[in-house]
């Protein structure tokens, strides 16, 4: 009994091996499958399968499924991974924007220099507040671990918050 089991666990790891199938060998399996399928009768016969498509219908339709399934599997998920990344990102994009909308008047002041100077970069205290509300914001960055002189960083500005204040210098205002 021990031995049976045994052995219909070795089989049935065989039949997993088998199903990790790449893509390009689900194309193929899918390919030949949909010809003995759906192909002619005049096609089966001039290859010399027509016997073999009759005695192994059932299982050709189960190679069918099982490579179109994994051809649609290698499609959909990473097409969902992206679908959902960038709805993400355009939710997260509009409360960022939100946040510029909605600033001190000392957060204004400091990112209206990258608009009048039209630059990306400006050197500020790494302890000033402002400057550290606006990183956590995530409107800018230290663009450097390297400070001019003792305690001055560079910060950039990200590039949605540029393109976004350029577009609406109003909410500098």
């Amino acid at each position: 009994m021990m031995c049976l089991r045994k052995e219909n666990s070795m089989q049935f790891n065989k039949v997993l091996e088998w199903l990790k199938l790449s893509s390009k060998q689900a194309f193929i399996l899918f390919f030949i499958s949909s010809i003995l399928l759906f192909g002619q009768e005049s096609l089966h016969k001039t290859l010399g399968l027509f016997v073999v498509k009759e005695a192994a219908k059932t299982w050709i339709g189960i190679v069918w499924l099982i490579s179109i399934a994994t051809i649609s599997a290698d499609i959909v998920v990473p097409l969902y991974a992206w679908v959902s990344k960038r709805i993400k990102w355009k939710f997260n994009l509009k409360k960022l924007q939100a946040r510029l909308r909605n600033l001190s008047n000392d957060e204004k002041d400091f990112l209206a220099y990258y608009l009048q100077y039209d630059t990306r970069t400006q050197v500020a205290e790494i302890s000033n507040g402002t400057v550290n509300g606006l990183i956590a914001s995530k409107v800018i960055f230290r663009a450097s671990s390297v400070a001019h002189f003792g305690y001055d960083f560079p910060f950039n500005i990200n590039p949605w918050a540029w393109e976004y204040l350029r577009k609406y210098p109003e909410c500098l205002n």
